[in-house]
């Protein structure tokens, strides 16, 4: 399912199991408020047990690499190839 909307305000008519945003997009939202609402409302549309993954915005001193992380009992892996270019990154998925 492919839906354009804002964060903020979308309505969909059905619950999901995960829901998720990557890529940065939500570093687009400048204003707490606005990034407090956009996740609230992707919240919104989960189920009960359902899991939000939010990718926010790293900075490329900051970046950690490959990681894997663990959290209630729910585990995740992201295994990114990044290059630095000066101060651009560039990421990619590993084949």
């Amino acid at each position: 399912m492919l839906v354009e909307g804002d964060f903020r305000t979308f309505e969909l008519d059905r619950r999901f199991d995960a829901a998720s945003s990557l890529f940065t997009g939500t570093g687009y939202l400048t204003e707490l408020e606005d990034s407090r609402s956009a996740i609230a409302n992707m919240a919104t549309h989960l189920t009960p047990d359902g899991v939000l993954l939010i990718e926010g915005w790293l900075e490329p001193d900051y970046w950690p690499g490959s990681t894997v992380h663990s959290e209630s009992g729910v585990s995740f892996a992201r295994l990114p190839h990044m290059l630095h270019s000066g101060r651009s990154v560039h990421v990619g998925v590993q084949q």
